[in-house]
């Protein structure tokens, strides 16, 4: 990796530092830092630029006097060393943990990379170094901020393992061209080149495989419209009227001047065209029915009515001969031998008749009139 360093200020710094050089053959990172690098007049530990990724660092050293083996990491408090009283790594006057500093740095990176068309996510990562000989380990009780992580580095096994992962799981992000612009634009253009990124593992721009763009399919002609027929409008009145009078002057031309060719006669006008057809109304269908008068409703509910009135007085009628004739008539005695009446009424003699000469004895008077009753009439 290619390092451009500038002002080393701890021993921590100059630790990873050593580390970022050392990273050869298999081992190797393809890449540039730039250390103690200021950003819209913010001081940055390290900038690491590499083909897959990019990187705001910022490394801490634990405070020698810790004597704990645990440190606890955390989002919104200060971290600690059980059994160790102060803060276990150094932070800015206004800041609660290292998180704070390391994501001030990243979003002023990533406006400076957006000012030359870069549009690559940038990573925070805390770099935590212990005492050398050191056996501490890292206990993270909440998770980082989000694009944020942090690491505790006896060796450098963790940091370069770090950036192995980070470059199997990313794309190509930065060519040599690009990264350069972000370099010149942090003022650290004149220690570098595009070759020598380029020699550090970054593609060129033309190395990259052109993307053909996809032909588009040939578009069908437009129809060619067909021409309209021009129909000749017919000639008005005044139009005809000034026929006799154009005649009148051929004549009288033709008369002064013999020797001149009689005038050809003009064309005829075209005749108007037919007028369209007027829309003739449509038959009704033979299924659909005619509607009836309305007499002929009124006639069926006049008769409806009548033999309404027809069946009632039959009806009230035969209930009545049946409740007359039910109570005059005699209950039917029975014999001793249970022998049946003949139903056949037997018919009375006639009387004889009076000898001649005898006198007659006066009519009786007749039975006075039996009442007529009429259907449930009362007392009858």
């Amino acid at each position: 990796m290619l390092v451009i360093t500038d002002k080393l200020r701890s021993g921590a710094e100059r630790r990873v530092v050593g580390w970022l050089r050392k990273w050869e053959g298999d081992y190797r990172v393809p890449g540039v830092a730039i250390t103690n690098c200021f950003i819209s007049g913010q001081e940055v530990d390290l900038v690491i630029i590499t083909p897959y990724t990019t990187v705001v660092g910022e490394v801490k050293g634990v405070d020698p006097e810790v004597t704990g083996s645990v440190l606890q990491c955390t989002t919104n408090s200060r971290w600690r060393v059980p059994g160790s009283a102060g803060d276990p790594v150094s932070v800015r006057d206004n800041d609660t943990t290292p998180y704070d500093q390391v994501r001030d740095g990243v979003f002023k990176l990533k406006a400076a990379a957006g000012q030359v068309g870069g549009s690559a996510f940038v990573t925070g990562l805390v770099v935590v170094l212990p005492p050398r000989g050191s056996t501490m380990r890292l206990e993270k009780k909440s998770a980082p901020p989000p694009g944020c992580d942090v690491l505790l580095c006896n060796t450098q096994n963790p940091l370069r393992a770090w950036f192995h992962r980070a470059h199997h799981r990313s794309a190509v992000v930065w060519t040599a061209e690009q990264a350069y612009a972000v370099i010149e634009a942090l003022e650290y253009g004149d220690r570098t080149t595009i070759a020598e990124l380029a020699d550090e593992g970054f593609p060129l721009d033309s190395a990259l495989p052109a993307i053909e763009p996809i032909p588009l399919p040939p578009s069908a002609p437009d129809p060619v419209p067909a021409p309209a027929r021009a129909v000749a409008p017919p000639p008005s009145a005044p139009a005809r009227a000034a026929v006799a009078p154009r005649a009148v002057e051929a004549d009288s031309r033709s008369a002064a001047a013999p020797a001149d060719p009689a005038p050809s006669p003009e064309p005829p006008a075209a005749p108007p065209p037919p007028p369209p057809p007027e829309p003739q109304p449509q038959p009704r269908p033979a299924t659909e029915p005619l509607p009836e008068p309305v007499s002929t409703d009124r006639r069926r509910a006049h008769w409806q009515t009548a033999a309404a009135f027809a069946v009632i007085a039959v009806l009230g009628g035969g209930l009545w001969l049946v409740a007359r004739g039910g109570g005059d008539a005699p209950a039917p005695r029975e014999t001793g031998n249970h022998q049946q009446t003949s139903p056949v009424a037997e018919v009375p003699a006639a009387p004889p008749q009076p000898a001649a000469g005898v006198p007659q004895p006066p009519p009786r008077p007749a039975p006075p009139p039996t009442p007529v009753c009429y259907p449930f009439q009362p007392r009858c």
